[in-house]
């Protein structure tokens, strides 16, 4: 088949489980906006991540100036892009409080930042079976209705906290051990989780949460949480071999998120344009070819079964 006709089969955008959204292969972290040294660089950042085709925007309120700065930024092509923001966020602290006050506030304050007069995904933000005992009969689930109801918000979702250093693999056992809870509740129209090429430790929980309706938006991808540990790994299985011709470590990882089957998008967070522009050429190279998936997850870090845990 020619390159060009692989390249508009790999552009295709995907949908968000039954969500229906259709979503670029590739959607912006809008965390790190608050680095930008200017509402000018953040404008130059957000206005090239949607000229290239990427139409998912995922951003909190406890990330600083980012909601601002996208109000200030894209508000006026808010029709070119889903808007995804979080609930629960306490102001200057990482503590989640999933009361009514503290989500509504949270609403209210991200449509004023962002200029907008509704949010397409609206997530409950590092949550856990813990924080609702009583399942969706909690009174976050009400609220979450609710703001559906109003049209402040078109689907609900929720993002799994990101885990503790002190974990094997850190930090995906918290998406591993909370999936099957979140994939139980009703409301819950898709699920944020950490997975990638050397931390697959959720790879075998992302299918059956799919069958559930759910769809699946991919975090850390390509972060390197432990250097040293990641650094050995990738060396003592010469994963460097797998490597297409020109292709970095950073791009290759990306294409093997885009490779499972049910994972709609990686989020990837930069302020540099460059880095912007290289992350979408590599998606656009579309997923890994068989042969070389097959072998990558071989080598790789095996993801938890009932066997390893």
């Amino acid at each position: 088949m020619p390159q060009d006709a692989l390249k508009e089969i790999f552009m295709q955008k995907r949908i968000l489980g039954r969500t229906g959204l259709e979503v670029f292969p590739l959607a912006y972290g809008a965390m790190e906006l608050h680095r930008c040294k200017s509402d000018a660089e953040a404008d130059a950042i957000l206005n090239q991540a949607l000229d290239l085709g990427i139409n998912y925007i995922d951003t909190s309120p406890e990330y600083e100036t980012s909601e601002d700065r996208i109000g200030k930024a894209i508000s006026k092509r808010r029709n070119e892009y889903i808007l995804a923001t979080k609930c629960g966020d306490v102001a200057g602290n990482f503590h989640y409080d999933f009361s009514r006050k503290t989500m509504v506030d949270n609403l209210e304050n991200s449509l004023r930042r962002m200029k907008t007069d509704h949010i397409d995904i609206w997530q409950l933000h590092g949550a856990t079976p813990m924080h609702f005992p009583n399942g969706q009969q909690e009174e976050a689930f009400q609220v979450m209705k609710e703001m559906q109801q109003q049209g402040k918000v078109r689907f609900l979702g929720v993002t799994m906290r990101h885990g503790r250093d002190y974990e094997d693999v850190c930090p995906t056992q918290s998406s591993y051990f909370y999936a099957p809870f979140f994939a139980k509740l009703e409301p819950i129209d898709m699920i944020q989780l950490v997975y990638g090429g050397m931390i697959r430790t959720v790879e075998h929980e992302i299918t059956p949460l799919t069958k559930a309706g759910k769809g699946i938006i991919a975090r850390s991808g390509v972060n390197w949480f432990k250097p040293k540990l990641y650094d050995s790994i990738w060396e003592d299985q010469r994963m460097s071999e797998l490597l297409a011709r020109g292709e970095d470590q950073k791009g290759w990882l990306l294409r093997f998120v885009i490779s499972h089957p049910d994972i709609t998008a990686p989020v990837i967070g930069t302020i540099n344009t460059e880095h912007l522009k290289k992350n979408v050429e590599a998606i656009n190279r579309g997923p890994l070819p068989e042969n070389v998936y097959r072998e990558a997850k071989y080598r790789l870090p095996k993801p938890y079964t009932e066997m390893n845990l």
